[in-house]
């Protein structure tokens, strides 16, 4: 048969050479992180813009406001992975809501001279205090010391000994964002100043959240990424309820844009074990839910770290890497809690995971993802199943059929579609069921030898193509991987013995 050429060849004497892609190709492995967040009345850009951000991520304080949510979630994501293909799209408040506020109270009785530390938000500020300080003189080098750090969530207000600070954004995330005093205590050198007392009002009263309607409306045909979520309600119109119905969309086969969403919770553990396991709106395979408490980081930047850190940790990862699991990468910039009886024990993380949500642990300052589990719990009877327990089952699925995708199109597309190859001529391009089985089977063999799956020969028995009984232009594949394990868990039993006399 002759060699089908993608052009004329002329008749002018010569050498004429058509390089085509290769047959084995198989795209990209980078994915976008996509973010959410709220924007101030500052902001450049549009509300709900999917707007791409360059660089360390600077720019988001431009394009959505300085000190917003936004901007924090893209620098966060920046400084975790910086190498990522970053986009935002930033919310404007609801309008109905009420901003969170908390105080800063100085009284005094006669000042010695020292120093005030206090860490807002997870920022380490401190203020001088000379002997004889007047307590409106106190409260206005606070209010100075905050207004010196742009970046933090609130605004602040101070007219004597009292300064109130009020999140940037109304919505009862801003609740989350800590004041704390002498977060090191008296052994880290952290003590008030003699004669001075500071009381901390903690930041409360925030109400509602925004709308992402419009955010998940325009990010119709964006490709595959994972999104990271500062929003982490998943009931009723919830921007959780919205990115599970969106998520559901783009794992469905008519638009195969898969992705993640990445988010966080910061509550107690009673509490964070209750919403986990009884809300039916998180029971999501593609949602995953980091939980922690007492941390000084507000859960926004927290949800951004843990979104840089699953996009370059798995979704972006070699097959090698994929395979090893995802533990003990640390969240950059997520400080501990400074509160030994806020780091959860190993019963009360076990817990959590039971209750759908993914845990960290804390060596000094230090915040590291322990196990990135899904909130996917139960199946549609209701019963418990683990089939997505793990965030990195679903990077490797994804992994699989975006390669396979690009690779078997670009080795059969456009070929004869017959059910047995041996009666085409040489040199035709040809597609059968056989030749389909073998190509899968080859495929198959470098995931295994890459180590994301195993047991080829219940593989291939659960593999099936056919040739559409209605359809002879259409090949229908079962497509079956039995997904490796990682050694999560390791369990010994130690039984020694003792010499006899």
């Amino acid at each position: 048969m002759p060699i089908g050429f993608g052009f004329s060849v002329p008749s002018v004497p010569g050498t004429y050479i058509e390089v085509l892609g290769p047959a084995g190709a198989t795209g990209s492995t980078s994915h976008p992180v996509y973010a959410l967040g709220m924007r101030t009345t500052a902001a450049t850009v549009a509300a709900d813009t999917w707007t791409p951000i360059p660089g360390d991520g600077s720019a988001a304080s431009t394009y959505f406001g300085v000190g917003s949510q936004a901007a924090a979630v893209c620098k966060a994501i920046k400084a975790q992975y910086p190498g990522v293909d970053l986009y935002c799209a930033a919310q404007a408040e609801e309008g109905g809501g009420v901003a969170a506020t908390g105080t800063i109270t100085v009284t005094v009785a006669t000042a010695l001279s020292g120093t005030i530390y206090l860490r807002v938000a997870g920022v380490d500020l401190t203020v001088a205090v000379t002997a004889g300080d007047a307590q409106n003189t106190i409260g206005a080098n606070i209010l100075a010391a905050l207004n010196a750090l742009p970046d933090l969530p609130t605004t602040q207000a101070c007219p004597a000994n009292i300064c109130t600070l009020t999140a940037r954004h109304k919505g009862f995330y801003g609740n989350d964002i800590k004041i704390e005093l002498n977060p090191l205590g008296a052994a880290g050198g952290q003590v008030t100043p003699g004669g001075v007392t500071v009381n901390i009002a903690a930041m409360s009263g925030g109400t509602t959240e925004p709308a992402i309607t419009t955010a998940i409306a325009n990010m119709v045909n964006l490709a595959p990424g994972v999104i990271c979520s500062p929003y982490s309600e998943c009931g009723g119109s919830s921007p959780g309820a919205a990115l599970k119905t969106e998520m559901a969309g783009r794992w469905g086969a008519l638009r195969m844009q898969w992705g993640h969403v990445c988010t966080a919770r910061a509550d107690t553990h009673a509490l964070l074990v209750t919403w986990g396991s009884s809300n039916p709106a998180i029971n999501d395979p593609a949602l995953s839910c980091l939980a922690l408490y007492g941390s000084s980081t507000p859960s926004w930047i927290i949800a951004g770290a843990f979104a840089g850190a699953t996009a370059q940790g798995q979704w972006d990862a070699d097959n090698a890497k994929l395979a090893q699991g995802f533990t003990g990468i640390k969240l950059v910039g997520v400080r501990a809690p400074t509160s030994v009886a806020n780091r959860f024990t190993v019963s009360e993380r076990n817990a959590l995971l039971a209750a759908g949500l993914a845990i960290v642990n804390h060596v000094g300052d230090d915040t590291y993802i322990q196990r990135a589990r899904t909130t996917y719990r139960l199946n549609s009877g209701g019963s418990v199943d683990a089939a997505w327990y793990d965030q990195r089952t679903r990077a490797i699925v994804q992994r699989i059929i975006e390669t396979d995708k690009a690779a078997f199109e670009s080795a059969f597309t456009g070929a004869v579609l017959v059910e047995d190859s041996k009666n085409v001529g040489a040199g035709q391009k040809v597609c059968s069921p056989a030749l389909a089985r073998g190509w899968f089977a080859g495929r198959y063999a470098k995931y295994e030898r890459d180590g994301i799956v195993t047991d080829a020969d219940a593989f291939l028995a659960g593999l099936v193509i056919e040739i559409h009984d209605g359809d002879p232009n259409r090949l229908d594949v079962l497509y079956p991987p039995v997904i490796s394990g990682w050694l999560a868990v390791s369990a010994w039993q130690v039984a020694p013995w003792l010499q006899a006399p």
